[in-house]
């Protein structure tokens, strides 16, 4: 197992039903109105999870470290190693 989720806070931890394909450096909670998700990232790619975290879909293999969002929007900036920035913009349909 390499994801747990958690409904209480952090007071108890469950394990994901669909794991992220591979480790993941950093997760996010992305929101813009009721639109809300999970997007986590990591030097071989990126998952997202719609259910806060119980199950996750992989998206692509980019490889960047960390993500940051641009508060109210479902989009952030990833960035990696050699210096690289991109801009994520993520749809929900």
């Amino acid at each position: 197992n390499i994801a747990s989720f958690t409904i209480d806070g952090g007071k108890s931890w469950q394990t994901c039903e669909t794991m992220p394909k591979e480790y993941r450096s950093c997760v996010q909670y992305v929101t813009n109105g009721n639109k809300k998700l999970f997007f986590a990232i990591g030097k071989t790619g990126c998952d997202y999870s719609v259910d806060g975290g119980k199950n996750w879909k992989f998206m692509n293999n980019k490889g960047y470290y960390t993500f940051r969002v641009v508060p109210g929007k479902l989009q952030g900036f990833v960035s990696g190693g050699d210096g690289k920035i991109a801009r994520v913009v993520l749809k929900q349909d």
